[in-house]
């Protein structure tokens, strides 16, 4: 098992996109630099994007284990069941999906809020690349 302490590295994000591709999986942006310049003009469009990386993540994860595509919270339950996501991180993927959700739905974030819960989801991208990476 490889360990992943952070998703910014370009030379990781490319091996990540190459792995997917070997895999025929769905693209994921792992790279949160992305997300965090965009939050400083619109903080929406930045978590609504971050929102649909997660849900590509699980439904790529949830893919592997047969488990059709879904929303990201029966996704999330699921994989928790099943041994793959601990609490934590079901927990903090939990906390950012609703600050995003609420951004989704009109409510304003401050830029500091959105680059927070931007920076929050790191452990949860780099258990996601962790986990692509022994795919075989």
């Amino acid at each position: 098992t490889q360990t992943v302490t952070a998703t910014r590295d370009t030379g990781w994000n490319v091996l990540v996109s190459e792995k997917s591709n070997k895999l025929g999986l769905e693209q994921v942006e792992t790279d949160l630099s992305y997300f965090l310049s965009l939050a400083e003009s619109d903080t929406s469009l930045a978590l609504a994007g971050l929102k649909i990386e997660i849900e590509k993540a699980l439904n790529n994860i949830a893919k592997e284990i047969g488990y059709g595509p879904r929303s990201i919270r029966h996704v999330a339950a699921k994989l928790l069941s099943e041994g793959i996501l601990s609490n934590q991180l079901y927990d903090l993927l939990r906390d950012v999906v609703s600050i995003c959700n609420a951004a989704v739905h009109g409510a304003q974030i401050a830029k500091d809020d959105a680059a927070a819960a931007i920076d929050s989801s790191n452990p949860f991208f780099a258990f996601y690349a962790g986990w692509l990476m022994d795919r075989e």
